[in-house]
């Protein structure tokens, strides 16, 4: 477990500079270039998530920068904390041999790698997850005051990290009461999770309602279910490359039919809360989005990760398949590593790349820099975005957040590569404007 964990630290920490900021990173560097209480503010206004990232990676950056490596360390510190987390987790459920092939899928996962080496939440949120999954089948074993309590905290913290972590935290929070033992215990664990859900529900209408997710319903549902069965396999990007996808799935698949096939009675009875767990916070956004409600995309349902992957250890860790699924084990291993290595090696895979093919700007790589400007009532400010080395600015253009107004005027800088962008707010109140630069990449 420590050679696994050693080794998930090397392929998150050891490429964290080579890619750019992408489109979403760069709104989050912003953020965090603002005041505490500005970035507070802002937040309701630019994320569809709670602020205990933002709050948390706002303090980092304090000591170690807003640069590629300097802010992206905090993700790979927690994808890499994720890993003997997921260790200890799986082994509440399935044998030290599931609890390592798990901690080895966990390790070169080509999705996890991604997003820990990403400027964003889902790092933080998978780290969360795993816990609530550890201390829900500690609470199962033992359900000790102290172990639920640990349970609770977890989950409000994933759920103060990302909204969908209450999909998994809701199936567990079922299990756990639907059990005998320690059911009062349990209940008063649900009171400050209960409580959150009612604090965040007021943030997660209005964000909401400022439409920054209306995008995900441009696409059909069972594309981006097919999408996100890919994504869990093969990564982000993974899916660009021809053929990779379905050799993967054709390895979980394996996995999946060995453990219907091949594992026992009592190991299939031991999985059952985590299926469960899985299904829940699996099924529960899917019957949402029949309903109206859509939001499912992969990165979302990130929390899912961790029992989809035990299942897919137990697969491969079943006795009487002998040799073979042994192989097959070690066969996804070597898939995922592959695409790890190759990501941040091709140019087609990369940030830049997305964000190129995003903004349509075709054979080029592409990255977005954006500034936050609070202009306070008949006063005037100056935004200004300088593109990285190597970069040319494209484009530049300004907009008011929702609740501001004023009047705006933006224009190329004096030096290369930047743009200028000076507003003045109507009233007497504050108002905030964005400014956005597109940089490609110079021949």
């Amino acid at each position: 477990m420590a050679l696994l964990t050693v080794t998930a630290a090397i392929f998150r920490f050891s490429t964290l500079g080579v890619q750019h900021y992408w489109i979403d990173e760069s709104v989050t560097v912003a953020l965090l270039r603002l005041s505490f209480g500005g970035m507070l503010h802002t937040i309701p206004l630019t994320e569809s998530t709670p602020p205990l990232y933002y709050v948390i990676a706002w303090v980092w950056t304090k000591l170690f920068g807003t640069s590629e490596l300097g802010l992206r360390s905090l993700s790979a510190l927690a994808g890499t904390a994720a890993v003997p987390v997921c260790y200890a987790a799986a082994a509440q459920f399935a044998s030290r041999r599931v609890a390592l092939f798990t901690t080895a899928l966990a390790a070169v996962s080509p999705m996890l790698v991604w997003y820990s080496q990403e400027a964003r939440a889902y790092s933080l949120l998978m780290l969360l997850s795993a816990l609530t999954v550890l201390f829900f089948g500690e609470a199962l074993r033992d359900p000790k005051r102290s172990t639920i309590g640990l349970w609770s905290v977890a989950s409000v913290l994933a759920l103060a990290t990302h909204y969908f972590a209450g999909f998994l935290v809701l199936g567990e929070a079922i299990w756990l009461l639907a059990q005998r033992r320690a059911r009062g215990r349990v209940a008063l664990a649900c009171v400050p999770i209960v409580t959150a859900v009612g604090a965040l529900a007021p943030l997660a209408e209005y964000q909401h309602r400022q439409g920054h997710l209306t995008f995900i319903g441009t696409t059909a549902l069972a594309s981006r279910i097919r999408n996100t069965a890919e994504v869990f396999v093969a990564g982000q990007t993974g899916p660009l490359i021809p053929g990779v996808t379905a050799a993967g799935l054709v390895l979980v698949g394996v996995a999946v039919a060995l453990l219907v096939v091949c594992a026992s009675r009592p190991e299939r009875r031991r999985l059952l809360p985590t299926a469960a767990v899985g299904a829940c916070g699996l099924g529960v956004p899917l019957v949402l989005a029949v309903a109206g409600w859509d939001y499912v995309l992969a990165r979302n349902l990130l929390p899912v990760w961790l029992p989809i992957a035990i299942l897919v250890a137990c697969g491969f860790a079943v006795p009487v398949a002998g040799r073979f699924r042994i192989g097959a084990g070690i066969a996804l291993c070597l898939y995922s590593t592959a695409i790890c290595v190759a990501v941040p090696l091709t140019a087609g895979l990369r940030r830049e790349s997305i964000t190129a093919q995003l903004l349509h700007l075709h054979n080029s790589d592409a990255v977005v820099g954006i500034t936050y400007v609070t202009v306070p009532g008949g006063e005037q400010r100056t935004g200004f975005v300088q593109c990285p080395s190597g970069y040319a600015s494209t484009q530049g253009y300004v907009s008011w957040l929702p609740g501001s107004g004023g009047h705006l005027r933006v224009a190329p800088g004096s030096r290369p590569g930047t743009w200028n962008a000076r507003g003045a707010a109507n009233g007497s109140g504050t108002a905030v404007y964005q400014l956005t630069v597109v940089c490609a990449r110079t021949p």
